[in-house]
């Protein structure tokens, strides 16, 4: 493609972790590119149950124009055509943009757009004719992977529509609605699909007021079931009608099945205020929850749990720019007769965590690795420390990015002791108390205490209610693996647990040494919602089966060909991740 922006349907990127909430995956971290996937699962477009879903309301209103942004493979303009003929809406002007060439052809040979009602090439650049809806799946690619020329073109629209700067972190679908808004006519109808991050993400907050105040009504569908059944990003879609009204509210439907959406029979049905939802809430994730637990989270909430941030500040660890150089293996650290003052031990991956139990003072040195940090002082170095710096520069180790923005290179920034090292991957992620002193790399998160005692905020943290709150809190990967980054956490609740006594400790202890992390979070489910702040049994059931639900949400339906791309998507992802967390330093 000319523009290097996926077509509509295709795997969506990696969002910016320094913003509160972010869909991960960059098709370019496991496949190698948009085109690549392309040849090794085919090209992906709305699939056709849905696309008929949307055209079918769009043209049950007044509707005699409709514009298709970025029609790719054609399956709207085909839905419209079929839809007409269905619902018996004669005399429909269709117009379209599309960037790809090749797909430009196929459809004018195919007859589904006359080539004069063609805007071939950016859709951003197109001049507003009035229509009366627009349908369509923009595409999903951050504005930062686009050439500087087209991201300048994205910012300008977006700016125009929103009347304030556009975050640069943002992604190329938010500026594609805003402009399709400007062909609206009065009255007009807007049904687009859209990533599942548009619900919350903090770059789209704006959207939001701007949607608020320019549609009579608006309707959020959110269906379990994949819609792209051979891809991990999950999508919402969008219904926008009367354009020059406004509303004060979102209709958020979930389904669990396609067929259900389509037999319109939701298994939540709520009617959403807007400005929580600009205020950072995320709104769509409490309303699949029971109202009995929402309300049981209201009333204890405030008396019974707080922020960890008010307790304890999270960051990633430190990130040294080539693991093998600053992590010598304990061959290249004999060879070069590494001493140990130069050498700090390092947690470099949450699985050296697992059955380590609740101190990384249980934690075997044997499997830990070695930070290669020699004085800040050159005087100091030592003939070894020389020896091997020099290793490095012949192997172009200082000409690595974050090594060549350092004074000396081989100075790691950032190297400090945490109170306590937080697992990133996991359904119930570990909280270890930092007693051995180990420094971490950015594959962990690490805690430094502000008040109170890290033992106590680690017996609050084992319990589902800590879950619960990460559920509501945290987001996760297309695939559905949670991700834990320092914002986030920091805005997750905890029990509030004050004292903590010795006996507890050793009983939490020794179920990690198992490896069982679910016993050690049903032992401070017994021990600290129940016997320390009196929750009844009743309620703590109730808080495991609200998080069973968001579990159940998080995870969406799969084909058996997604599941195998799983796979492959978490081993490259995760490794993005941490690169693209790697920009909170500092």
């Amino acid at each position: 493609m000319d523009r290097g922006y996926t077509t509509p349907g295709s795997p969506t990127e990696v969002a910016d972790p320094k913003h509160e909430g972010y869909s991960m995956f960059d098709e370019r971290a496991t496949f190698g590119g948009a085109a690549h996937i392309q040849r090794k699962l085919g090209a992906y477009y709305t699939s056709s149950a849905t696309a008929m879903h949307m055209a079918r309301w769009l043209l049950r209103g007044d509707v005699r124009s409709v514009l298709e942004p970025s029609f790719g493979g054609g399956v709207f303009l085909d839905a419209i055509r079929v839809a007409q003929q269905e619902l018996d809406v004669k005399r429909v002007r269709i117009i379209g943009a599309e960037i790809s060439e090749s797909e430009v052809d196929r459809i004018v040979s195919d007859g589904l757009l006359a080539a004069a009602n063609i805007h071939h090439g950016d859709f951003l650049t197109m001049k507003p004719t009035p229509v009366d809806a627009v349908i369509g799946n923009p595409p999903y690619v951050r504005l930062r992977n686009l050439s500087e020329c087209d991201r300048g073109t994205a910012l300008r629209v977006a700016h125009a529509k929103l009347r304030a700067p556009m975050d640069t972190s943002g992604s190329l679908w938010m500026p594609f609605v805003l402009h399709s808004m400007s062909f609206l006519k009065k009255g007009g109808r807007l049904a687009l699909v859209l990533p599942y991050e548009f619900t919350y993400v903090k770059y789209a907050l704006d959207l939001w007021q701007t949607l608020a105040s320019s549609f009579g009504s608006l309707r959020i569908v959110r269906v379990h079931e994949r819609l792209f059944p051979d891809i991990l990003q999950e999508v919402v879609l969008l219904y926008a009608a009367d354009f020059g009204s406004s509303c004060s509210t979102v209709r958020f439907s979930a389904f669990e099945r396609i067929h259900s959406f389509l037999a319109e029979m939701p298994v939540c049905d709520r009617d959403l205020p807007i400005r929580n939802i600009v205020a950072g809430e995320r709104s769509f994730v409490h309303a699949l929850l029971p109202d009995a637990l929402v309300e049981l989270i209201a009333r204890r909430g405030g008396a019974d749990m707080e922020m960890i941030k008010e307790r304890c500040s999270f960051n990633i660890g430190y990130v040294c720019g080539d693991k093998d150089f600053f992590h010598p293996s304990p061959e290249a650290r004999q060879s070069f007769g590494l001493r140990r003052t130069s050498l700090r031990q390092a947690v470099t991956s949450s699985r050296q965590l697992k059955g380590g139990g609740l101190r990384s003072s249980n934690l075997r040195p044997t499997e830990m690795d070695s930070l290669f940090l020699p004085p800040i002082d050159v005087g100091a170095l030592s003939r070894e420390d020389k020896q091997y710096i020099k290793w490095g520069e012949a192997n172009r180790v200082d000409k690595r990015y974050k090594c060549q923005v350092r004074s000396p290179w081989y100075q790691v920034p950032g190297v400090k002791v945490p109170d306590l090292l937080l697992s990133v991957f996991a359904d119930r992620p570990l909280m270890i108390l930092n007693d051995g002193e180990y420094i971490a790399t950015n594959s962990l998160l690490c805690g430094y205490m502000k008040k109170g005692r890290a033992d106590t905020l680690a017996a609050g943290w084992y319990t589902s209610l800590s879950l619960l709150n990460c559920e509501l809190e945290v987001h996760s990967l297309g695939g559905g693996v949670m991700i834990l980054v320092p914002n986030e956490v920091g805005r997750v609740r905890v029990p509030k647990v004050s004292r903590v006594t010795k006996a507890y400790l050793t009983r939490l202890d020794a179920a990690l040494r198992t490896g069982n992390e679910t016993a050690a979070y049903e032992l401070g489910d017994s021990e600290v919602l129940r016997a320390l702040l009196g929750f009844s049994a009743q309620e703590v059931k109730l808080i495991k089966d609200g998080l069973q639900i968001l579990k159940h949400w998080r995870t969406s339906a799969q084909s058996q060909k997604s599941q195998r791309v799983s796979a492959t998507h978490r081993k490259g992802v995760i490794k993005n991740v941490q690169e693209e967390m790697a920009l909170l330093e500092g």
